[in-house]
């Protein structure tokens, strides 16, 4: 399943849910979705996110979990969301520095990151 092409035409779109759509990639073009506030694409077959999403500079929720995402880009660094749900992305093997509020992983995240989550506000732990 791909979303369209065309998607960012809806230039004044500002919440997206797409969960549970077996998607595998986003388009080029998602980005240029500059006015979005809240994503949510849990539940698909992401393996990556664009190296620029920071270009959505008024995304303040993102939901990923339950995907395949193997890295988290740099760029997430350049973000002010108020949540970041990464849970159950069993194949992160790093994580960037975040200026995130709020943040949701799963137990084995946590083990992973527990150094780079100290200065997380609000960090859930989600155990499943």
């Amino acid at each position: 399943t791909q979303l369209p092409n065309t998607l960012h035409q809806l230039n004044k779109l500002i919440f997206l849910d797409i969960n549970h759509n077996q998607l595998e990639s986003l388009p080029e073009t998602f980005i240029q979705l500059n006015r979005l506030v809240t994503f949510r694409i849990s539940y698909n077959n992401l393996q990556y996110l664009p190296s620029d999403i920071h270009n959505i500079i008024w995304l303040e929720e993102l939901s990923i979990n339950n995907n395949q995402i193997k890295e988290l880009p740099d760029s997430f660094s350049q973000l002010h969301l108020f949540l970041l749900d990464i849970s159950n992305n069993p194949d992160i093997t790093s994580l960037p520095e975040l200026s995130t509020i709020q943040l949701r992983i799963d137990y084995k995240q946590y083990r992973k990151f527990e150094n780079r989550c100290r200065h997380i506000r609000n960090l859930q732990i989600v155990i499943h």
